[in-house]
């Protein structure tokens, strides 16, 4: 999520009478979070306000996710009919890749709203747009509370794999 955050430095220094006077200097900056930031909490939040922006109800609010792995079908066609399944140790061997730089742009979505998930409070794919390999809900130069997710898989365009083809109990 793009937020504002505060960095602080805190100098102290002794003085001429014993005593120790400190200075803490505030900065700020616009950057991508993994959680949403509370700017009540700044020294000077009326210039820096997060306006109190969240995930979307549908997005997990951890930052990161780990979607389980799907099993992976090579077949000589492209369709997931008539291929074999991969074990783990094969599928480890395939590159990791970022997913979201090979999907289709879609038109971007607009920067003008206040309320980002609108009233159902949802992400939608109508409001993902794909820019320098993210998806993300700012066509160009983010605002406050835009999200982007970074999509990472394994693929590959050509594969080789020797092995025993084996009958899985259950599959027809």
């Amino acid at each position: 999520i793009y937020q504002w955050t505060e960095d602080q430095i805190k100098q102290c220094h002794k003085t001429n009478t014993g005593g120790k006077r400190c200075v803490t200097t505030y900065s700020y900056e616009k950057s991508w979070v993994w959680s949403p930031v509370d700017s009540n909490s700044f020294a000077h939040p009326l210039a820096h306000d997060n306006k109190n922006t969240d995930f979307a109800d549908n997005v997990q609010s951890s930052g990161s996710i780990v979607a389980p792995a799907l099993s992976v079908i090579m077949s000589q066609d492209g369709t997931p009919y008539g291929g074999f399944v991969l074990d783990s140790d094969l599928v480890s061997d395939i590159p990791f890749v970022n997913l979201a730089s090979q999907l289709k742009s879609s038109a971007p979505p607009s920067n003008s709203s206040d309320n980002k998930w609108g009233s159902s409070k949802s992400l939608t794919p109508q409001m993902l747009h794909k820019h320098e390999g993210y998806l993300q809900t700012a066509s160009e130069s983010p605002e406050i509370g835009d999200l982007r997710i970074q999509i990472t898989g394994q693929t590959a365009e050509v594969a080789t794999a020797c092995a025993v083809q084996q009958r899985i109990h259950g599959a027809s």
